[in-house]
């Protein structure tokens, strides 16, 4: 089965119908309201449509990968163009899961209305788009449920249809996240130069996705904890799937502080619950590489090697004792492991690393489902900003991509090394 060759001309439809937008753009726009059963209406269809296209067969002799999923007939409220543009939204991300030795069986979008507006002759939706999509391995038969949430701002045409949703998606971009920007002076204990850069595909990424960490000099903290990796996924699957599968406030446990993004806070919760012990200090200590906790004595609260991501690495990798080890490759982590990317500013790596996620587990994938026609074990991964919880790494990339991240230089650490 040859997915690869599909999947590079779904993403090209996908980059050409889905764009990014700034953050804060879509606050201009607030203005005429317009019916929000109108809009509502559409998003459902909008929403369905994508189900679908989840679903459908991705090339001629491919429909076995289909066998015994939920596909239904497209509604009279789903229009022809509706379909063809959900299509071109989600061909990538699901070939990425047949990439990924993995057969979709069900998918749900959810659309979670945000706000609405007028521009341009356009009704304009902004709305938190929530998908999980349950797959099954063809290796072992084991069930997958993966999903992920992006705050999307979505435009809405009149349709010409005379039943069914007044409105449709013509359409799709990606609110982006923004890392904090964090001046390079700050940066006495750098992690070294940038890794090899990886494209948006399997085949290349598993050429190139080496990494590169440096140590900093110095003498080092007391060591953390062995690192429990079954506790380790435990708490981040908890907390990036149902009923905490978003960005807000109530999808962060509230026994820890809420940052913003929240990717690396999350980080630490992960390892907080799997075995490390807080490091604690005064509020002198906020940049401080040696310590790593929530909660600074005075009013500092949080360490930034708690909530940065090129921080976190610093302290991870040079202070833990637990992660002394790269993994040659991204392609090579297991459950415990941790990956920080470097991809801003403007999609481009800098040298400054700015997000971090961690892996949650991994499926085998045989050759014959393979695109470099050999076998290799697929890493699971889950994060916060955005949510993405036991996403195939892959679609990760795939994602990334669509959101603007072209390249992309991966650091991946081996828990308990």
């Amino acid at each position: 089965m040859n997915m690869r060759r599909h999947a590079a001309l779904a993403l090209a439809a996908v980059v050409a119908a889905v764009g990014m937008v700034a953050p804060g753009a879509h606050e201009a726009l607030a203005g005429t309201a317009v019916a929000d059963a109108a809009v509502a209406q559409a998003l459902n269809s909008y929403s369905y449509s994508l189900e679908q296209a989840y679903l459908r067969a991705v090339a001629p002799g491919d429909e076995t990968i289909l066998k015994g999923a939920a596909l239904k007939p497209l509604p009279a409220t789903v229009t022809t163009a509706q379909a063809r543009f959900a299509e071109s939204s989600v061909g990538a991300l699901r070939d990425s899961f047949a990439d990924s030795g993995l057969a979709i069986r069900h998918a749900t979008v959810r659309a979670n209305l945000r706000s609405v507006a007028t521009t341009n002759g356009k009704v304009v939706a902004t709305a938190e788009v929530v998908t999980t999509v349950v797959s099954k391995s063809l290796y072992d038969k084991s069930s997958v449920t993966s999903s992920w949430a992006d705050e999307h701002v979505i435009a809405l045409a009149p349709t010409s249809a005379k039943r069914g949703a007044a409105y449709q998606a013509v359409s799709d971009g990606f609110v982006a996240v923004v890392s904090p920007t964090v001046a390079a002076g700050d940066f006495a204990a750098a992690v070294g130069s940038p890794s090899a850069s990886v494209s948006a595909d399997l085949k290349g990424a598993s050429a190139a996705a080496s990494e590169a960490n440096a140590r900093v000099a110095g003498p080092k903290a007391a060591a953390q904890p062995k690192v429990d990796t079954t506790k380790f996924a435990d708490y981040a699957l908890k907390w990036t799937r149902s009923p905490y599968d978003g960005d807000a406030k109530a999808d962060n446990n509230p026994a820890y502080p809420m940052a913003s993004p929240n990717c690396t806070n999350f980080g630490s919760q992960v390892l907080d619950q799997a075995g490390f012990s807080p490091v604690n200090g005064n509020w002198l200590d906020g940049k401080n590489s040696k310590v790593w906790t929530y909660n600074l004595s005075g009013p500092d609260g949080a360490t930034w090697t708690w909530v940065n991501a090129h921080y976190n690495n610093v302290y991870v990798y040079n202070y833990s004792g637990r992660y002394n080890r790269n993994a040659g490759n991204i392609w090579n982590t297991n459950k415990g492991d941790i990956i920080w990317v470097d991809w801003d500013p403007r999609g481009q790596a800098d040298g400054t690393i700015d997000h971090m996620l961690v892996v949650t587990g991994k499926k085998y994938v045989t050759g014959k489902e393979s695109p470099t026609g050999k076998s290799y074990y697929s890493p699971l991964i889950s994060q916060k900003s955005n949510n993405r919880h036991n996403v195939p790494l892959q679609t990760f990339i795939n994602l990334a991509s669509q959101q603007g991240h072209k390249t992309i230089v991966w650091r991946a650490l081996v828990a308990n090394s």
